[in-house]
């Protein structure tokens, strides 16, 4: 690949042309990264069973209290990290910015809904037992729904960002700033 110095703006503009199937590229990226969210989330929950399990015998904050918190802390910047990471590569695979927002809101979807449905698993970590009336039913998929959609839109945004700088000296944007430069000037 070519660097930004060597970029002969009198050159073909195909040779630094995206693919066509761009968007589909990007969902994928995004599935890709969504599934190995997943996995590290379910794994850093198993890991983190005995903080629960000594925090809930606890009747105040205490160390394991802290413990706890910070291994979610941990699953939530292992997520934005993939989104960037996502949109990296994504950006890298197939130069358009646009379409690794897409990567991140898939990706943060995945792992989100994933972790909303292990949650309902008998026996697996911080599961919900008990039984709920309806309307606490529909009030708790209207909350989830609208984090989800929060989440989403920061994992597209953490996603662009990578995209963005992974194509920060790209010939394709390089290119294209000179020619708005050359209109403004004339």
């Amino acid at each position: 690949m070519r660097n930004r110095s060597s970029y002969d703006p009198n050159e073909d503009a195909g040779v630094y042309a995206p693919p066509a199937n761009a968007t589909s590229r990007a969902l994928t990226m995004g599935v890709i990264f969504g599934l190995i969210g997943v996995v590290l989330n379910v794994i850093i929950n198993f890991l983190s069973v005995p903080a629960y399990a000594n925090q809930a015998r606890e009747a105040s904050a205490g160390p394991w209290t802290y413990l706890a918190l910070g291994l979610g802390c941990l699953a939530l910047i292992i997520n934005i990290v993939l989104c960037f990471i996502a949109g990296f590569i994504t950006g890298k695979r197939i130069i358009v910015r646009r379409p690794a927002f897409w990567t991140g809101v898939v990706a943060v979807a995945i792992i989100y809904i994933a972790s909303f449905l292990l949650r309902y698993i008998p026996g697996y970590p911080g599961n919900i037992s008990g039984q709920q009336y309806s309307g606490q039913v529909a009030g708790g998929i209207a909350v989830e729904l609208v984090i989800l959609v929060i989440g989403c839109l920061f994992g597209g945004i953490f996603s662009q960002w990578g995209a963005i700088r992974a194509t920060l000296n790209h010939p394709y944007y390089y290119g294209a700033e000179e020619e708005e430069e050359e209109e403004e000037g004339e």
